[in-house]
């Protein structure tokens, strides 16, 4: 028997009406403390990534501020416009959409026929800032989640996937993304490869990613790049419920801090239940030099 592999060519596969449509498309993420992207149906992980960054869709997502294994969105916008908040009785009543921060009024939003309540995100009090329970940062995190070629063998052959960044990500890759909008040309035009840096904040490690142009795309290839694009923007602002599966929202990384002990938390509260009451104090947060919010907040994780 020949060691040759055989040429497909000479025999059915059994996959020829397996179509793009069909396709599965994996999404990467970010495995922080290993400082490496991580593809969802491989498992293969990359300490880089070439990708052809097929274009750009905003979106929003709320979790409560304790994220448990498991735990899904309170609210997710895949458009960045229309918030669709969980409501679900299969949860817990204190990881459902939390009505009383919103500004929303329950009574006003009714389910639809698909039993989905709509919400318009241009409204809701959670994107604001001070609206998380620390006071310090928008309840809702902006996302911006990237339709992407990718060249996981760094042989050419590319293959389509998803990646979300947001926090401390958004900073580079708005920056990156700026240069293509200032010239009215498409990222697609370029080969991007992205790097991860290791941050620490407090107790919390995390990857920031750095982007760089590091070679040119075939135009021939441009329009079909496009196609792709709208084809799976088309997919991610897919209402709930409209895919065989929803996509989950991006939770961040579970912060496992030492917790105090029971007794001085019990101190604590006492001393601030016997402190005196000074008057409210509403200040705008301080910004960067591109009027990005600055904090302090180690505990928090930026990521």
């Amino acid at each position: 028997m020949s060691n040759l592999p055989a040429n497909t060519a000479d025999y059915d596969t059994g996959l020829e009406q397996f179509d793009s449509s069909d396709a599965v498309i994996p999404r990467l993420s970010i495995v922080h403390k290993e400082q490496e992207f991580k593809d969802s149906l491989t498992n293969e992980q990359f300490p880089k990534i070439q990708t052809i960054i097929l274009g750009l869709v905003k979106q929003r997502v709320l979790f409560h501020n304790v994220v448990d294994d498991g735990d899904k969105p309170m609210c997710k916008s895949a458009d960045y416009e229309t918030g669709f908040p969980n409501v679900s009785d299969d949860i817990k009543k204190d990881k459902r959409f939390p009505w009383d921060k919103s500004g929303f009024d329950p009574k006003d939003y009714k389910p639809d026929e698909d039993g989905l309540i709509r919400l318009p995100c241009s409204g809701c009090a959670l994107k604001e800032w001070g609206s998380h329970p620390d006071g310090k940062k928008p309840y809702c995190a902006e996302q911006f989640t990237l339709p992407i070629l990718y060249d996981p063998s760094e042989d050419e052959n590319w293959v389509p996937a998803l990646i979300t960044f947001q926090k401390t990500a958004l900073k580079p890759l708005k920056s990156y993304l700026t240069s293509f909008a200032r010239s009215k040309s498409a990222a697609f035009q370029a080969i991007t490869e992205i790097v991860l840096t290791a941050e620490k904040r407090g107790a919390n490690e995390y990857s920031v990613p750095s982007f760089k142009k590091v070679g040119d795309t075939d135009e021939e290839n441009w329009r079909e790049y496009s196609m792709n694009y709208r084809s799976m923007r088309d997919f991610l602002v897919a209402d709930p419920g409209s895919r065989d599966e929803e996509e989950p929202g991006v939770a961040p990384p579970s912060d496992n801090t030492a917790k105090p002990p029971a007794d001085k938390v019990e101190e604590e509260k006492e001393e601030a239940a016997n402190a005196p009451v000074e008057a409210e104090v509403v200040e705008e947060p301080p910004t960067d030099a591109d009027g990005d919010p600055i904090t302090d907040d180690d505990d928090d994780l930026p990521f």
